[in-house]
C-alpha cells in the first residue's frame, strides 16, 4: 500500500509536466536548487563539526528546530498546498486507516521540500564523522525528525481542516502573519543589548548559541536533532530523554493525525452555494 501511494505521487507529479513548460523548469530549477543548499549544508556541517564539534551541534538542533517548527506552522498559512493526496478522495476505497496514514506519510516525503529536508537532515549526521557512535545516533535522529516533520505537518493541517476552508480564519491568519514581521525589529534590538551593543563577541555569541540549543534540544522540535551532540558528548542518559521526548511527541502526532482523520473520512466538509 506504501509502495502504491509513492508510485501515485511519483505519477501525479510527472503528469504536472505535461501540463506547462513553466512547471518542468520551475521543478528542475528548485530541484536543482534544493540539491545545492544541501550540498553546501553538509560541506559546512562536515567542515564545522571537524573543527568545533560542540558548535556544530548546537547550531544542528536550533537549525533543525526551525526546520520542523516550519513543517508544522507553514501549510497552516499556504492554503490548500500540494492537495495531490488529499485524504478526502480516497473515502470511497475502503482503505484500512493504518494503511492510509502510512502511505500518505511516506508519500508526504516525495517532494521537493520533503527530499531536501530529508537529504539535510540525513547529511548534517556526518558532522561527528570522526565519532561512529555519534553518526549513527545522529543518523537516527535524523529519520525521527524527518517523521516529525511529515506526521506533525498532516496533524496540523488535518485536525484544523475545518478552520482552514473558512475565509474568517484565512483573514485571521493573514493578520498573525505580520506579527512576526513586527517583533524583528525589537528581536534584534534584544539581541544587540545582549552582545553588549558594542563589536561583536565570537564567545558570547556562542555562548548564546549554547544556551538557545540548550533549550531547544528539551522541546519536541530540537530533540531529534540533539541525539548526535549528546552521544559524542558521552552523555548517554541524556541522548535517552531526547530520544524519549521526540518518539512521544512523534506518537501523540500520529494519534492526532489518526482520530482527526477519521473525522474528516467520516464526516467530509460539504461546499454551500
Amino acid at each position: 500500500m506504501v509502495a502504491q501511494f509513492v508510485r501515485l505521487k511519483l505519477t501525479l507529479m510527472g503528469n504536472a509536466f505535461r501540463r506547462s513548460v513553466w512547471q518542468t523548469i520551475g521543478f528542475v530549477v528548485g530541484v536543482l536548487y534544493g540539491l545545492f543548499v544541501v550540498g553546501m549544508l553538509v560541506v559546512g556541517m562536515v567542515f564545522l563539526g571537524t573543527e568545533d564539534a560542540a558548535l556544530a551541534g548546537s547550531i544542528t538542533i536550533l537549525a533543525g528546530a526551525l526546520a520542523v517548527l516550519g513543517w508544522w506552522v507553514i501549510p497552516l498559512f499556504a492554503f490548500g498546498v500540494d492537495a495531490t493526496l488529499d485524504p478526502q478522495r480516497f473515502v470511497l476505497f475502503g482503505i484500512p486507516q493504518r494503511r492510509l496514514l502510512a502511505g500518505l506519510a511516506v508519500a508526504g516525503v516525495v517532494s521537493i521540500p520533503g527530499i531536501v529536508t530529508a537529504l539535510a537532515a540525513l547529511g548534517a549526521s556526518f558532522a561527528w564523522w570522526r565519532t561512529p557512535l555519534a553518526v549513527l545516533a545522529a543518523l537516527v535522529g535524523a529519520v525521527v525528525a524527518v517523521a516529525l516533520c511529515v506526521v506533525g505537518s498532516r496533524a496540523t493541517t488535518t485536525a484544523l481542516a475545518p478552520l482552514l476552508e473558512s475565509r474568517r480564519y484565512r483573514e485571521v491568519v493573514t493578520i498573525a502573519a505580520f506579527v512576526p514581521l513586527v517583533l524583528i525589529g525589537p528581536a534584534f534590538a534584544w539581541l544587540g543589548s545582549q552582545l553588549g551593543g558594542g563589536p561583536v563577541d565570537g564567545d558570547a555569541v556562542r555562548g548564546m548559541v549554547t544556551r538557545l540549543a540548550d533549550v531547544a534540544a528539551w522541546t519536541p522540535f530540537g530533540a531529534p536533532w540533539g541525539l548526535g551532540a549528546a552521544v559524542h558528548d558521552g552523555a548517554w542518559g541524556l541522548a535517552l530523554a531526547r530520544l524519549v521526548v521526540a518518539r512521544a511527541t512523534l506518537a501523540v502526532a500520529w494519534v492526532v493525525w489518526g482520530k482527526a482523520l477519521a473525522g474528516a473520512l467520516g464526516s467530509p466538509a460539504a461546499a454551500g452555494g
